[in-house]
């Protein structure tokens, strides 16, 4: 699979995995396009990923590589979601012209995205002074946002989120005088669509899974990688 994509001159792959599991974790960090799922794997097969990876992202895009011909199978990986079916053992046309489906959808999305006047205005909340520096040094670059508010506390936040009211907030997790779970908490209490994106160190997984129970449902770890914030603010908005 990862050279016939190759060959394909408008297509790149970021990343592979090889269980359900790998999927949804490389699904949170790269932020693709696309993904490609075979459905029987150990720890969690494709059906189960499918599921997990459509309530992180409703519109996500992921192609079913099969090598089964039972309909009820392909009917309920279709049910789930998935974009597209393709059987294996699949040919280089087959994939060309699956990723040709989707190409123009996602090229289309990209430059209207791009080509917006009206900047996201974000609020970054952070304990740590260099780490809010490099957040708005990236968000700054990008033509279609801009950082209109820092907070170095759970405190701050909930009070700039109300006078600012931003588009967007990246909270980190671990701060004093109030963390980030509580803010969390708290300005979903006042905006319940709030856009918030969990910036978080790999020692901190109990906090995210903590944020994920209250409802926050985009994560991006640190050390944060610009390209890949790019693509998350892209899919947000």
């Amino acid at each position: 699979m990862k050279n016939s994509i190759k060959k394909i001159d408008f297509a790149e792959v970021i990343g592979e995995a090889s269980n359900g599991v790998e999927a949804i974790r490389l699904y949170e960090e790269l932020y693709p396009d696309i993904v490609f799922m075979d459905l029987f794997m150990p720890k969690m097969d494709g059906i189960d990923a499918i599921e997990e990876i459509l309530k992180i992202n409703g519109n996500a895009i992921i192609i079913v590589m099969s090598a089964t011909e039972e309909f009820n199978i392909i009917e309920n990986v279709i049910d789930k979601g998935a974009g597209s079916v393709i059987h294996k053992p699949f040919k280089q046309n087959q994939i060309v012209s699956v990723l040709n489906k989707f190409k123009s959808n996602i090229m289309n999305k990209r430059k209207e995205y791009q080509m917006s006047d009206e900047k996201i205005k974000v609020l970054v909340v952070d304990d740590a002074r260099l780490a809010r520096m490099i957040l708005k040094s990236y968000i700054n670059k990008f033509k279609f946002a801009e950082v209109i508010g820092e907070a170095s506390n759970g405190v701050e936040a909930i009070e700039l989120y109300k006078k600012l009211k931003p588009d967007l907030v990246t909270m980190d997790l671990d701060m004093p005088i109030m963390d980030g779970s509580i803010a969390i908490e708290q300005i979903l209490k006042i905006d319940k669509y709030a856009q918030i994106i969990v910036v978080s160190a790999m020692e901190q997984e109990i906090m995210v899974e903590n944020a994920k129970k209250k409802g926050v449902k985009e994560f991006i770890k640190k050390p944060v990688n610009q390209e890949n914030l790019s693509k998350l603010l892209s899919r947000l908005f």
